[in-house]
């Protein structure tokens, strides 16, 4: 299994699409960074260390913006609900219906995701009659770009809607492009009306839809259990233009290996699964130097459970644990005994303590620098004050130096004096840690500002803050004892001269 995006060959050339997006960038260093996602999806964010979401249930939503990974791994994704919003899709016969989405994000519309790790998704979402589609990167893409990103993990879907379908990176889509990215997934998906008969797709990149893939790499192992239609496919379920003309649509430099396994409960029977797409709706599309491996496993015992290890006569489960090291992802390896099937899980990194931290206070005119421990530094002795309506950064670092420590707070003595912003704590395995926060002078007088690491103190730094008038005695200090001392050097010459000229005058008579 790789783990993390690697860059592309870029023998398919391709050029990217103009996409603007508005406003700062902000940075996502924790798991609550990534759920405020949710309150502004519209934004420009910026993944600047590895997650951990093995505590949380992820939500699904409707996303606009541009999100950079810089190849970071978000790990232990786990989904068990899908987005509230919903959107119109097509089965191939162009018949309407209102679906949910499933994935990391629900839905991308005018969106842009780059170098996006997801490492060890498990999504499993059991519904009664809805229509679902989901994908690793998202449900649903339309007029987005997704580059350069990779998908390890598991999905199960179990509905008993009427057209539904999973996906390796995406759902269900189109006006869209998939370039550079990576699927290494296990599918399983079950039809649960066993009357009705649904349309249903899956796909090892996508489910349903038209679009593009180019240098997109697939290891699927698919379980489709269904009783109406089937559209699978080792890179798409099924490819249709069910939004007018798009022009000519591609899937090129795209390998896929594995397998799909699957039956087709219908009279009626089409059973459609191949290698690289399972039903062509619309042949305007260019297939060119594409590879695969992939065994299409066709099964007629319709009662059958399938699933991972469906088949194995006495399924028994082995774990073995990988510790997390020095660049070393940990994990869970769970292997059958009996037929060998195998999966891995709860993903972690070296969680190393951190010993120290030091405190350093950033100013325009130099920088100033605490001590290790517990210590008493004031502000105002050193290279300039700080006085009210001010603003320093403050940036403390932890030994040793890629520790990476699991709750660290910055705490004001007096925060009407001075304020601690909204910090942000940056930790990537073997790279230095750093905490940076932004302080604001709102008072007069002595505050100090504590680092606690783990809830124990760490470092401790004293910054007095000075009033407007001290700003002036300062300022202007030096030019009004001047002007005070000339005043008296005046005066003195003044009463001098006065006192001259009656001495004059007494002895003129």
């Amino acid at each position: 299994m790789i783990l993390c995006s690697s860059l592309v060959s870029f023998a398919d050339s391709f050029e990217a699409p103009a996409m603007e997006f508005s406003g700062e960038t902000i940075q996502i260093y924790t798991p609550e960074d990534l759920f405020a996602m949710a309150d502004n999806p519209s934004g420009i964010y910026e993944l600047m260390n590895d997650i951990d979401l093995d505590d949380y249930d992820w939500k699904p939503f409707a996303f606009s913006g541009k999100f950079i990974g810089n190849n970071y791994r978000i790990m232990n994704v786990h989904i068990s609900q899908y987005s509230d919003e919903t959107r119109t899709v097509y089965d191939c016969n162009h018949k309407p219906y209102e679906s949910h989405f499933v994935g990391f994000f629900g839905l991308l519309e005018n969106a842009w995701v780059e170098q996006l790790v997801l490492l060890s998704t498990d999504f499993s979402v059991d519904c009664d009659d809805e229509c679902i589609f989901a994908g690793g990167i998202a449900g649903y893409m339309y007029d987005s770009y997704v580059f350069g990103c990779s998908v390890f993990g598991r999905s199960y879907l179990s509905t008993g809607g009427k057209c539904f379908g999973i996906g390796g990176l995406a759902g269900y889509g189109g006006e869209s492009t998939i370039f550079g990215c990576t699927a290494d997934v296990t599918l399983t998906c079950i039809d649960e009306d066993l009357t009705y008969k649904d349309e249903q797709f899956m796909g090892g990149a996508y489910a349903l839809g038209y679009i593009d893939l180019r240098s997109v790499t697939v290891d699927i192992t698919g379980y489709d259990a269904d009783h109406g239609y089937v559209h699978d496919g080792g890179l798409i379920g099924s490819y249709y233009k069910y939004n007018g003309d798009y022009g000519h649509g591609t899937v090129s430099n795209c390998s896929v290996k594995g397998s799909i396994t699957f039956f087709e409960d219908n009279k009626n029977r089409r059973a459609y699964c191949s290698a690289y797409i399972g039903e062509v709706m619309n042949w305007s599309l260019s297939m060119d130097y594409n590879t695969e491996s992939f065994t299409r496993n066709e099964i007629f015992d319709y009662t059958a459970e399938l699933g991972p290890h469906w088949d194995c006569s006495n399924p028994q489960m082995e774990d073995s644990v990988t510790e997390a090291a020095y660049g070393v992802i940990g994990c869970t390896t769970h292997t059958c005994k009996t037929c060998g099937y195998s999966f891995s899980d709860n993903y972690e990194l070296q969680r190393i303590p951190a010993e120290s931290a030091s405190i350093e206070l950033e100013y325009s005119d130099g920088t100033l620098a605490g001590s290790e421990g517990a210590a008493d530094i004031k502000a105002s002795n050193e290279s300039r004050k700080l006085y009210l309506g001010d603003s320093a950064k403050i940036h403390v670092s932890f030994e040793p130096y890629n520790a990476s420590p699991m709750d660290v707070k910055l705490v004001s003595s007096n925060s009407d004096i001075i304020s601690v912003s909204d910090y942000a704590l940056a930790f990537a395995q073997g790279q230095p840690s750093t905490c940076d926060a932004e302080l604001r002078i709102l008072g007069s007088g002595p505050v100090t500002i504590k680092v606690l690491v783990d809830g124990e103190e760490k470092d401790a730094i004293i910054i007095t803050a000075y009033s407007h008038a001290d700003y002036i005695k300062d300022t202007y200090g030096i030019y009004i004892l001047a002007g005070a001392v000339l005043a008296v050097v005046i005066v003195i010459v003044l009463i001098a001269i006065a006192s001259g000229k009656k001495t004059r005058g007494k002895h003129a008579r």
